[in-house]
């Protein structure tokens, strides 16, 4: 969910109540133009998708019996539009683009069922869309110090990773061993084959090429941490690094991944926990029984839990920046996080330079990407650490 600030042209009050198809035609819901810009900055092809977004909202509050119940909001990606459902509860309507990112939300949010996050009431298969029970996107753990925060994310992380992901359908019983059968007589030897083809050398320039980028999951699937880690092994090398400063940290966080990747963990990892995505649930509803924050926004996948610690350690950074110290301040973070997340520490640091690896390379391919200082101050930190 992670709201921004408000869609610039808000619902006209007198359309409030409003859910029919034409609702989307008379501008009572607009994609906010912000939301369109940060698609554009992430270097999204969605235009397509924005520009039917409106109408597939309209299409799914007519399904789903919902009618708007305020001003819309939106994340990095997702269009958040609050409503009313039929018997009056509050909920959100969350659509976004389908990609290998959010194809597993649904999957996630079922998993957990609203222990420890967000409780999902309904989806839409075909287009990804969610509906979502209403947290108060006024009070997240932003507000909080951040070693309070950080106890905060740890117990939910304990929350999350609890079981691993069931089985989708349950094994077939054995099968008692199919009865013998007599051996055929024996037959003449089949001619011989004719050699084949000679083929061509491969390229040198194929061999050392990078990866393509996977495909997105099929629904019901989660990306796993042993795919995401394996293709970052490959890619590693390939790599032209800025510096030899660069070049020391991509194959220290390189080296620290191939330590750990035969354990790659089997919990269903949120994959994004940071200080935002931590909702206060609103006063007095049903989910305020089940904890005073929850999470929200997952992009999961199957893994290790102490692969989910770099987005608390590197969000809030301004803060560890006017210390004067912000290699200390991310290395204090992280022994407060391991710490409330009952987090093995060797592993926890491992998996964090692996983190780490996936930060540095995106942002090799992108240098505007905002987390590109912290996660090398971090991963040097943790490298020193490991010496």
């Amino acid at each position: 969910m992670d709201p921004r600030p408000l869609d610039p042209a808000p619902l006209d009050p007198r359309r409030a109540g409003l859910s029919r198809a034409d609702l989307s035609r008379a501008d009572g819901l607009r994609v906010p133009r912000a939301l369109r810009e940060a698609h554009r900055g992430h270097g999204a092809d969605t235009g397509a998708w924005l520009d039917a977004a409106p109408d597939l909202a309209a299409r799914l509050l007519d399904a789903w019996g919902l009618r708007v119940d305020g001003p819309t909001a939106h994340g990095a990606v997702a269009w958040i539009v609050p409503v009313r459902r039929a018997d009056g509860s509050q909920a959100v309507l969350k659509l976004q683009p389908r990609d290998e990112e959010t194809v597993g939300e649904p999957l996630a949010l079922r998993v957990w069922s609203g222990d420890g996050a967000v409780l999902l009431l309904d989806h839409d298969e075909p287009s990804g869309s969610m509906l979502l029970e209403r947290l108060d996107a006024s009070r997240s753990i932003g507000t909080l110090p951040v070693p309070a925060a950080l106890d905060v994310i740890g117990a939910l992380l304990r929350r999350l990773h609890r079981s691993p992901l069931p089985p989708a359908t349950p094994p077939p019983p054995p099968q008692p061993p199919p009865p013998a059968v007599p051996s055929p007589a024996p037959q003449p030897p089949p001619p011989p084959e004719p050699p084949p083809a000679p083929q061509p050398t491969p390229s040198p320039t194929r061999a050392t090429a990078r990866p393509p980028a996977p495909a997105t999951p099929p629904d019901g699937a989660l990306r796993t941490l042993a795919d995401l880690g394996a293709r970052l092994l490959d890619e590693a090398p390939h790599v032209v690094a800025p510096d030899a400063g660069w070049r020391r940290v991509l194959d220290g966080c390189a080296a620290a991944l191939a330590e750990v990747i035969t354990e790659p963990g089997d919990r269903v990892l949120h994959g994004d926990l940071h200080y935002a995505n931590v909702l206060a649930p609103l006063a007095g509803s049903p989910a305020a029984e089940r904890g005073e924050w929850l999470a929200i926004d997952p992009k999961p996948l199957l893994g290790d839990p102490c692969y989910e610690l770099l987005p608390a350690l590197h969000n809030r950074w301004d803060e560890a920046v006017a210390t004067g110290d912000a290699a200390r301040v991310a290395l204090r973070r992280f022994d407060r996080l391991i710490e409330s997340a009952c987090l093995d520490p060797d592993r926890a640091v491992a998996w964090t330079l692996a983190r780490c690896l996936s930060s540095l390379l995106w942002a090799l391919e992108a240098p505007s990407r905002p987390f590109a200082a912290p996660d090398l101050t971090i991963a040097r930190a943790l490298l020193a650490r490991r010496r």
